[in-house]
């Protein structure tokens, strides 16, 4: 018997500290017979080979010196190539808050000049909710510097993050990555592959209550 409750009493505790539970009267949400701390956070992933070349299509080129597994290569020098791409919010996103943009990629090859190490990325987007009317897109810019390591795996931010003040689940999010090699601020002249983009949210449930609201 004691067994018995021991046990019980361990799966309780245990179950109460993987679930983080927090009351509502301290912020927490809650969903059916759970209840969740405020916020967690996760991230809509694009995979880098997902995208689609635009007007100025990267290449595929070999990855970490080996032909077997193939990347986007964003070209050096002053060709400007683009890639778009789309993603839609998940049901658990706390809606209304902030989106953060992220870019995961690696230099490829020792610069000519050791002092020229910056690559510039440019994200551009809209972002609607469903039965809303997606405005003209929005740019935000992305600075990021080599490790003098080749193949090293660098995530660029963009800034600003994405205001998410009104959005919901289900937002659509259509837009294009584009290195912008022609800056002068852009001095790394060798190709940076893309690995992925993915954008940071918060959620406060695991999922909506109802088909397509919240």
């Amino acid at each position: 018997m004691k067994k018995t409750i021991f046990l019980l009493a361990f799966v309780a505790v245990s179950f109460a500290a993987f679930s983080q539970i927090v009351p509502p009267n301290q912020g927490g949400t809650f969903f059916g017979r759970v209840t969740y701390r405020p916020t967690y956070w996760d991230d809509s992933q694009v995979p880098g080979l997902a995208v689609v070349g635009g007007s100025t299509a990267p290449g595929l080129i070999n990855f970490a010196g080996s032909s077997d597994v193939k990347v986007y290569g964003f070209d050096g020098g002053s060709r400007d190539e683009d890639a778009h791409f789309s993603i839609q919010l998940s049901h658990a996103y706390k809606e209304g808050t902030t989106l953060e943009p992220h870019l995961h990629w690696c230099e490829t090859a020792a610069p000519t000049s050791a002092s020229d190490t910056n690559v510039v990325w440019a994200m551009t987007y809209s972002i609607q909710n469903v039965d809303g009317t997606f405005s003209a897109p929005t740019t935000l810019y992305a600075t990021n510097s080599i490790t003098g390591t080749n193949w090293t795996h660098k995530i660029a931010g963009f800034d600003p993050d994405i205001d998410g003040t009104d959005l919901k689940i289900s937002s659509v999010l259509v837009g294009s990555v584009k290195r912008i090699a022609s800056s002068a601020s852009d001095t790394y002249d060798k190709d940076a592959a893309l690995l992925s983009l993915d954008f940071h949210y918060q959620t406060d449930a695991p999922g909506s209550r109802e088909n397509l609201v919240k």
